[in-house]
């Protein structure tokens, strides 16, 4: 399978560069260069400098180079970047380099709408040009009674005697259960025992189901 890497044009030459050389492998096809074009003359003449450097890099390691200028609004730029990619055949990988702000907010919402269709790993790019990979996805929580159950008690903080208690359940089976939950719940020892309590994601997906 090749590899598309799509990566947003921002930060120093140097930075790209070091960026290029650790990603742009036997399997990449095709980069894909977004930009956002710019009113501010000094804006434009870096991010000129920085893409030519990145074209030239390209250019001599044989490796296609699709740069495109966006503008306007969230859903015009994600529109204008998706045509850029095309179908959805390889596996894509973006990164996120210092740039335009909306730039990297599109780039992630392609990146989840990839990982509904195909495959995708996206990172955030350091000073130094290294990359760190970011998730895209919370854990797929079943949405069995038992699991529901066990977040709706967890509103509140409680014990694992307390909420085994609650559930009429055994603690090893309420354990093995927080399990999969990893992410929407949080469990802590304090003293002798754990205690638990949903995290932000887990309090966002108990409001997005039940509607409270």
């Amino acid at each position: 399978t090749m590899t598309v890497v799509i990566l947003s044009i921002g930060g120093s030459k140097k930075q790209i560069i070091k960026l290029l050389t650790d990603v742009v492998a036997k399997d990449v096809r095709k980069v894909v260069l977004p930009y956002e074009l710019s009113t501010d003359d000094v804006i434009i003449l870096r991010v000129k400098d920085v893409l030519e450097t990145a074209l030239q890099f390209l250019r001599t390691v044989g490796v296609e180079a699709v740069p495109i200028a966006v503008s306007g609004s969230f859903h015009e730029i994600l529109i204008q970047i998706a045509s850029s990619i095309g179908k959805v055949d390889d596996e894509i990988r973006i990164y996120i380099v210092d740039g335009s702000a909306v730039i990297g907010l599109v780039l992630y919402h392609i990146a989840e709408i990839v990982n509904t269709i195909g495959k995708v790993s996206m990172f955030t790019v350091n000073a130094d040009g290294t990359a760190v990979q970011i998730p895209l996805s919370v854990p797929k929580v079943s949405k069995s009674d038992a699991y529901i159950s066990i977040l709706k008690n967890l509103r509140e903080q409680k014990t694992l005697t307390e909420l085994a208690r609650a559930l009429g359940k055994t603690k090893s089976t309420v354990v093995k259960q927080l399990e999969a939950l990893e992410g929407l719940v949080e469990c802590r020892r304090t003293g002798i025992e754990k205690e638990c309590v949903l995290t932000s994601e887990g309090r966002a997906f108990l409001s997005l189901l039940e509607g409270d």
